[in-house]
């Protein structure tokens, strides 16, 4: 059968999933996954081959544990593995909250977020008491601040 594997580097967070899933076809290198054997085409590593049933199960698990989605797994025509998150059919919830009515500081204490646009960073501060930042945690991607924080 006909597979065609399709990597965005550029969504990559090094997560190494696809590597421990399919080491066949992904070699962790500086905190990037790398596609072997594949072909570079308008930003994405691309790789097509004819594949028996192991090799496909391996890539569909590898694009499957891709937390980014940077993986696209195509086995004949049909798209097994998406790499689009798809919003088209999602529920619009518009959040309403009433700051002087519904207001209750955590005794253990609450966190401040805000965008830095001059350096182009999420800032994360930590209050453990009314206006006492205690720590900041500060990066360009909201999966740095996640996995850091939590």
């Amino acid at each position: 059968m006909n597979l065609k594997i399709e990597y965005d580097p550029k969504k990559c967070i090094g997560n190494g999933n696809c590597e421990k899933l399919a080491p066949h076809y992904f070699k962790l290198n500086n905190k990037k996954a790398n596609l072997k054997s594949s072909t570079f085409k308008n930003g994405l590593q691309i790789l097509e081959m004819q594949a028996n049933a192991l090799d496909i199960e391996r890539a569909i698990s590898a694009g499957k544990g891709c937390p980014v989605n940077a993986i696209k797994v195509t086995i004949g025509e049909k798209e097994e593995v998406s790499a689009t998150v798809k919003t088209d059919e999602a529920r619009k919830i518009t959040a309403k909250y009433d700051d002087n009515k519904e207001f209750v500081l955590d005794p253990k204490g609450y966190f401040l977020i805000r965008i830095n646009q001059d350096k182009e960073e999420i800032e994360v501060a930590f209050c453990g008491a009314r206006n006492k930042v205690e720590a900041i945690v500060t990066g360009k991607k909201p999966i740095d601040i996640y996995q850091t924080s939590f």
